[in-house]
């Protein structure tokens, strides 16, 4: 099968059955390829996810530094605002050689994550090249960036100086991502 026919076929079962995290799911009229969407981050992603986040029922946050990574606490991951406040558009790239290579998922919408460099890229593991399975499917990437924007992932951030923050001043790293999930999220719809 193809690149563009398994895509298309993907977009299909996912269209018909649309995750309540997703909304406005399509492809560019010229290259199924390309697609678009707008993830609605939910307040209990772990719920919506069990077995995706069992392993991960406890996060251990770091204090990362350009020089060094040591493990500062372990407790259990948040799920309170501000992502679920507003709603953030997506692009998701797919490669000519997809399956065998991964799709790169990207925020049109700003988000204050430590996981979304300010370019929209996210960093996610499960499409990074030495995870990357061809049998992977669009629908566990989008459910696994479900769960990435209400969980950071202190051990692989994009941006430092944020997971510095939330690691550090978790109540500052809230209300500025907030105060940004406000001005800069797409509203909610109903």
């Amino acid at each position: 099968m193809t690149a563009c026919k398994r895509v298309a076929k993907e977009l299909e079962d996912l269209q018909k059955d649309l995750p309540q995290y997703l909304r406005n799911l399509s492809s560019d009229d010229a290259d199924v390829l390309v697609w678009h969407a707008l993830l609605l981050p939910l307040i209990g992603g772990k719920e919506q996810f069990p077995k995706l986040c069992q392993p991960q029922s406890v996060l251990q946050t770091f204090v990362i530094s350009r020089r060094s990574v040591k493990l500062a606490s372990t407790q259990v991951a948040s799920e309170k605002p501000p992502y679920n406040l507003r709603a953030f558009n997506l692009r998701i790239n797919f490669p000519e050689e997809y399956p065998l290579r991964p799709p790169t998922v990207t925020f049109i919408t700003k988000i204050y994550h430590p996981n979304v460099g300010i370019d929209g890229q996210v960093c996610l593991p499960i499409i990074s090249n030495e995870n990357w399975k061809p049998h992977t499917k669009t629908y566990q990437v989008l459910e696994a960036l479900s769960v990435l924007v209400n969980n950071p992932d202190l051990g692989e951030p994009l941006r430092l100086e944020l997971a510095d923050l939330l690691t550090l001043n978790s109540e500052q790293f809230h209300r500025s991502a907030e105060e940004f999930t406000l001005q800069f999220g797409e509203p909610r719809p109903s």
